[in-house]
């Protein structure tokens, strides 16, 4: 855990007086682990396209070989499809890949959203005269102090060898989204009271949230509409340098 996270951490935990080992639970690890899936599983997602072509390839190459009864074909043919299999193969797994990390990021940020919901309705009726934290500093506590910490059980059950690492990724991640998110919740915060200053707390942090939670779905469709079309490129793109070459080699043994 970075030091400014671990500072700011220890800092809301000691502002808000919330206890967050209750939630440590294995519901919880269980909860997190299904939307940590599509991370977890990024680095085989970009490894298994390259090689299901590299294979696909590597028959027909052979299959053209014997077609042709030429040995130095069939080699000429596997070298140049290398391009195809492992540009656009590589193209095609970080594009699912990237899709599905984004994806899960997206299911950890909602489900903390809930978990705000639930933390801050519960120290509502508790604090009755008291003044309340911010809902910023409740999500911020949650993710930091719940979240985080669940997320490293999770991948130090599943990957320990390199868990550290892929922590290291997510930890980054989760921090500046974080910090992206309370701006724009402390800004609806305060418009929220301006405007409808009747309206019961429970009640404005369930519509503060739902406006996060809609911002950050228009954000992932666009991302993940981004992606498809920088992918779609650079796919055409190597194709087209793999197919050249093939071409060549077919004209070379008519």
């Amino acid at each position: 855990m970075n030091n400014e996270l671990l500072k700011e951490r220890k800092k809301l935990e000691a502002q808000t007086g919330i206890n967050t080992d209750k939630y440590l639970t294995e519901k919880t690890i269980k909860d997190v682990s299904e939307y940590l899936e599509f991370c977890l599983t990024f680095s085989f997602t970009l490894i298994i396209y390259p090689i299901i072509l590299t294979l696909i390839f590597f028959l027909l190459s052979i299959g053209m070989g014997f077609l042709y009864k030429s040995a130095l074909l069939a080699i000429l043919l596997f070298i140049s499809s290398l391009i195809i299999s492992i540009l656009c193969g590589s193209i095609m797994g970080l594009r699912i890949a990237l899709i599905r990390s984004l994806t899960g990021i997206n299911g950890i940020g909602k489900y903390s959203f809930e978990l705000v919901t639930d933390i801050y309705t519960a120290i509502d009726e508790n604090r009755k005269k008291e003044e309340l934290p911010s809902i910023s500093d409740i999500f911020k506590l949650v993710v930091y102090s719940i979240i985080l910490p669940v997320i490293n059980i999770i991948i130090n059950r599943k990957v320990p060898i390199i868990g550290g690492f892929i922590y290291w990724i997510i930890e980054n991640i989760l921090f500046n989204f974080t910090k992206l998110v309370t701006n724009d919740m402390d800004t609806i915060d305060i418009k929220d009271d301006s405007s409808d200053k009747k309206m019961d707390k429970p009640s404005k942090i369930v519509k503060i949230i739902n406006t996060i939670s809609l911002k950050i779905n228009d954000f992932s469709v666009l991302a993940i509409k981004h992606i498809l079309n920088i992918c779609s490129i650079f796919n055409i793109i190597f194709l087209i340098i793999g197919i050249v070459p093939i071409l060549l080699i077919f004209s070379v043994y008519k």
